[in-house]
């Protein structure tokens, strides 16, 4: 079985040939962006416009690598989930599927570049001063924590919330956008509760060291819509606070 997936944006362009078929794009060359274990991220550039390509030949771990969605596919359909509730992310430009007797054999995944971001990491690294303009801070919490709830609200996690896998535009808007979520699924009760406190804890592993505790509760109340804690977020944010305890 073979599934091939483009844009309209993508198949207007004149390189759109290069992204027909999955042995077309797994023959791009370009500059190794990451490599792991289960895929490979390369910047292709083609005519004056650049792709981000990730490329993967595994499944993932254990049965994922022969039952259920692979973690690029996952990516796939998650990025595009994120796209129709609102929440900024990376175009998806082509997608193409690859399994035989209904087991992965291969996956790519295309999108495209966001000009001048950084992740929360490198914003950590490189420009930790600009953790203390109050504005800017409070327009990057702000977006967080509405898309936070915008997702936990539809009962779905993200799986893997963490400061790398959060873009921030430079310059005074400070649009954030989602990458990165292989891992994001929709979860029914008793196990929603314990995702959303694992989300906002991966979110609060840096912040603790580089927000103070009135940030990182403000962003918490911002979340919840809470002008002040009341018992039921006083436990949650307990849990929160209490998550990686023993694992760090």
């Amino acid at each position: 079985m073979l599934i091939i997936w483009l844009d309209k944006k993508l198949r207007a362009a004149s390189c759109a040939s290069c992204f027909s078929s999955l042995d077309g794009i797994f023959s791009l060359s370009g500059l190794e962006v990451s490599s792991g274990r289960c895929s490979r991220m390369l910047l292709v550039e083609l005519e004056g416009q650049k792709y981000y390509v990730k490329l993967s030949n595994r499944g993932g771990k254990r049965l994922r690598r022969w039952l259920g969605r692979s973690r690029l596919e996952s990516e796939y359909l998650n990025l595009r989930r994120f796209a129709s509730w609102g929440m900024p992310c990376p175009r998806v430009l082509a997608f193409a599927l690859q399994k035989r007797f209904g087991i992965f054999r291969r996956a790519a995944l295309v999108t495209e570049p966001i000009e001048q971001t950084l992740d929360l990491v490198q914003w950590a690294e490189l420009r930790p001063q600009q953790f203390d303009d109050a504005q800017w801070l409070h327009k990057v919490s702000s977006q967080l924590a509405s898309a936070c709830r915008s997702m936990h609200k539809r009962n779905f996690a993200h799986g893997d919330l963490k400061w790398r896998n959060i873009l921030v535009k430079e310059g005074d808007e400070a649009q954030v956008y989602f990458i990165d979520c292989p891992d994001g699924r929709f979860w029914v009760w008793p196990f929603m509760p314990y995702r959303i406190v694992k989300d906002l804890a991966c979110l609060d592993k840096i912040g603790k060291k580089m927000l103070s505790k009135t940030e990182r509760l403000r962003f918490f109340l911002q979340y919840r819509q809470e002008k002040k804690l009341n018992p039921k977020s006083k436990r949650q944010l307990r849990k929160i606070l209490r998550f990686f305890e023993g694992r760090e």
